[in-house]
């Protein structure tokens, strides 16, 4: 009589299924790692903007002596100390580096991670600058 018995299954045997549910459960944690990073990144480059955007509305009246970017300076003068152009001209550059990130994530490019973490920090020492100074 022939034995028809393939294999045996003892309590210790998974038939590999344990390391499979460990290998999917990993990915799955890069996977939500990944969809979480971007947004917080780019929400955090949005905030330090508009937090910077409030300073100079809020202290419009000495901006012009207190302001340290050149290009910033130039757009008071030409507006004659208003800070309305150099408000708007800094809420289209945020808007448009959100944009560019924003279409480097949905085009999956791999330079989006670098880019994004590069002007995170930028604006982190922007914000630590802001605080301190």
């Amino acid at each position: 009589m022939r034995n028809l018995c393939i294999g045996t299954l003892d309590a210790n045997d998974t038939g590999g299924r344990r390391d499979e549910f460990r290998d999917t459960k990993g990915q799955m944690m890069k996977a939500a790692a990944k969809n979480y990073w971007f947004p917080f990144l780019v929400i955090f480059i949005a905030s330090v903007s508009l937090y910077d955007t409030f300073l100079i509305v809020r202290f419009s009246d000495s901006i012009r002596v207190m302001e340290e970017n050149p290009f910033g300076v130039m757009l008071l003068d030409i507006a004659g100390g208003e800070v309305g152009v150099f408000v708007r001209a800094k809420l289209a550059g945020t808007l448009l580096v959100v944009c560019v990130l924003v279409t480097m994530y949905r085009l999956r490019s791999r330079k989006t991670l670098p880019v994004t973490t590069s002007v995170a920090a930028y604006q982190s020492a922007l914000l630590t600058y802001l605080t301190l100074v």
